[in-house]
């Protein structure tokens, strides 16, 4: 998995990967750009409990890849 940072003048930096053809973010990046960095606990507790297993597309030592429907759905049970 090959990880390129994206940079943004409004929201900053984001890391995406391209996973088995889809492409992917980190959700810890989208939810500190939204203002909601807390919800990283949620989401680890979530995955934990296979709630939003389908929807992680990859971990590793930078966390965790949601694919951008993936993100979508778990912003919609955060907000």
């Amino acid at each position: 998995m090959e990880i390129k940072t994206l940079t943004h003048p409004t929201f900053g930096k984001i890391r995406t990967a391209l996973i088995d053809g889809e492409y992917c973010v980190s959700l810890k990046d989208v939810l500190n750009i939204s203002g909601i960095g807390i919800y990283t606990v949620y989401a680890n507790s979530m995955i934990q409990a296979g709630q939003i297993k389908l929807l992680v597309a990859s971990t590793d030592n930078d966390g965790i890849y949601l694919t951008m429907q993936g993100v979508h759905d778990f912003l919609q049970s955060v907000v």
